[in-house]
């Protein structure tokens, strides 16, 4: 979901960002529910971590309807195929917020999303690894 968030920092809204961020939108769903149809036959999959990915689904529904709200002109383009002029990628000449903001944004989103998730591949790793090692 980091592709689409940062189009839509760095660029117009118009009807290929918002192609962009419903296919984004469709594969996340896509590979959550694959994940959960894979892992549920492996492991234990608790009652809490369920409710939190239920809860963290919606963050990305939510997002995609707030971009459509924000932008509901090319919404419309979108769905009544009105695309001539509203194809090309337009780099904002102006940042949302502040000058640092994106600087700020982006050390943000790598602290709290990125690390965290290549932290768990490691640890998925290594586990497949040591596993793999025994049956060896």
């Amino acid at each position: 979901m980091g592709i689409p968030i940062l189009i839509t920092i760095l660029f117009y809204v118009n009807v290929s960002v918002l192609l962009i961020c419903i296919a984004a939108w469709l594969m996340h769903e896509f590979i959550a529910h694959w994940d959960v149809h894979y892992s549920a036959p492996i492991r234990h999959i608790s009652i809490w971590e369920v409710h939190v990915h239920n809860y963290m689904a919606t963050v990305p529904l939510y997002l995609l309807m707030l971009i459509i709200v924000m932008n509901w002109e090319m919404f419309m383009n979108l769905i009544t195929l009105n695309w001539e002029g509203h194809m090309q990628l337009q780099r904002m000449e102006k940042a949302h917020g502040s000058p640092t903001y994106i600087k700020w944004y982006l050390a943000f989103m790598a602290v709290t999303c990125v690390l965290p998730y290549v932290e768990e591949n490691i640890r998925c790793l290594r586990v497949h690894l040591k596993q793999r090692s025994k049956v060896a």
